[in-house]
């Protein structure tokens, strides 16, 4: 019983070749994304690293000891301190997962994505959806069904200093 409409809907479970459908009526069984992959993730973790820098948020109060030892040294060793903004791991963030079907061919990008995120973000939070974030999100696959958020609820959960990302393939 599977008919694709002209819309995009298909009522039945079985696959459809060019994964047009806009929604599928059926209970689909999907997988949470493992973030304990570690191959691949070295160069996203550095980039996410990057992003810690912009919420650095404390006063001059580290010493830099080999800057204060050159400076010194230089100075004919007059002690010069020097110091350096205390390192703090002060980023939020909000990651909205898109899972299954036409998911399905990004999986591994995705788990490195998320693996590289767990291990850069002190407070990293994360939901799934699938295809669109309709009315509600979930933290697990398997209880989707029972154990999920309003998608309006989760927006306005977190205060303004979360970073969000999105990700999904924005394919139908």
């Amino acid at each position: 019983m599977a008919a694709i409409t002209p819309e995009g809907f298909r009522i039945g479970g079985e696959e459809s070749g060019n994964r047009s459908a806009v929604k599928v009526w059926n209970q689909r069984a999907y997988a949470d994304y493992d973030n304990q992959v570690e191959i691949g993730t070295r160069s996203i973790k550095v980039a996410l690293r990057r992003l810690r820098r912009f919420a650095r948020e404390s006063a001059d109060d580290e010493l830099d000891l080999p800057d204060t030892i050159r400076s010194t040294a230089a100075n004919a060793g007059w002690l010069d301190l020097k110091m350096v903004p205390e390192r703090h791991n002060n980023v939020k963030v909000l990651m909205l997962l898109d899972v299954g079907s036409s998911m399905d061919d990004h999986i591994r990008r995705v788990e490195e994505l998320f693996s590289a995120a767990k291990a850069e973000f002190k407070h990293l939070e994360f939901y799934y959806f699938h295809n669109c974030m309709y009315d509600y999100l979930w933290k697990n696959n398997r209880r989707r069904h029972t154990e999920r958020a309003s998608t309006f609820d989760v927006l306005h959960k977190f205060t303004p200093d979360y970073k969000l990302i999105f990700v999904g393939n924005a394919t139908p």
